[in-house]
């Protein structure tokens, strides 16, 4: 069975990015796979906080990283040309259930590790049934909180402080995500490569 890490939203990549922390995703050995959409969101704006940091990660680490291109990027960059005052309103998101769709419940080999902003993480396990078993939805806190106990890289709470300090807004939820990880977050340790 394959197994993937999703990355399908901007807010845990910045919220990494300001904590210091997005080379806590490499520590996953996984293929990991990151929407056209949701990377254009977090990088086209390259003064906004934790944006240039993205950029250059990724550019950095792109052997390990998948830009997964989507209809919905596509059809944006088609109506920007159009209209340059496009939104990207509600398309990262709309990206991601793309590749969800066609990469995780789609694939009946693929077993799926979708790491997500806390706070969206039950509205997702609401939304879509289907992700049943083939899809184990991670948030920023339980990540953290799973990185440092296996691959021992990192303190989660020092994460989360410094993304705050840095004007990330660190909610209550991911403060408690990251004292008391679910067990799909558990299922990621044997894919944590642990600091050697």
């Amino acid at each position: 069975m394959k197994q993937r890490l999703f990355v399908l939203d901007a807010s845990p990549l910045i919220t990494l990015a300001l904590g210091g922390a997005l080379d806590a995703i490499l520590a996953v050995d996984l293929p990991i796979f990151i929407p056209d959409m949701v990377y254009f969101e977090v990088t086209r704006h390259r003064d906004k906080p934790g944006s240039r940091k993205i950029f250059d990660w990724v550019k950095d680490h792109v052997e390990n990283l998948h830009i997964v291109p989507t209809e919905t990027f596509r059809e944006y960059m088609i109506l920007l040309e159009y209209d340059p005052k496009t939104r990207v309103r509600n398309r990262g998101e709309v990206s991601a259930f793309e590749v969800l769709s066609d990469h995780a419940i789609g694939d009946e080999s693929a077993r799926s590790f979708v790491l997500y902003e806390d706070d969206d993480v039950r509205r997702m396990r609401a939304l879509d049934p289907e992700l049943g078993d083939k899809v184990s939805l991670v948030s920023t806190g339980e990540f953290l909180v799973m990185v440092e106990r296996v691959a021992h890289i990192l303190k989660a709470d020092d994460v989360l402080d410094l993304a705050q300090q840095n004007g990330r807004n660190v909610t209550k939820i991911a403060q408690d995500a990251a004292r008391q990880p679910n067990p799909e977050a558990a299922e990621l340790a044997p894919y944590l490569t642990p600091k050697g």
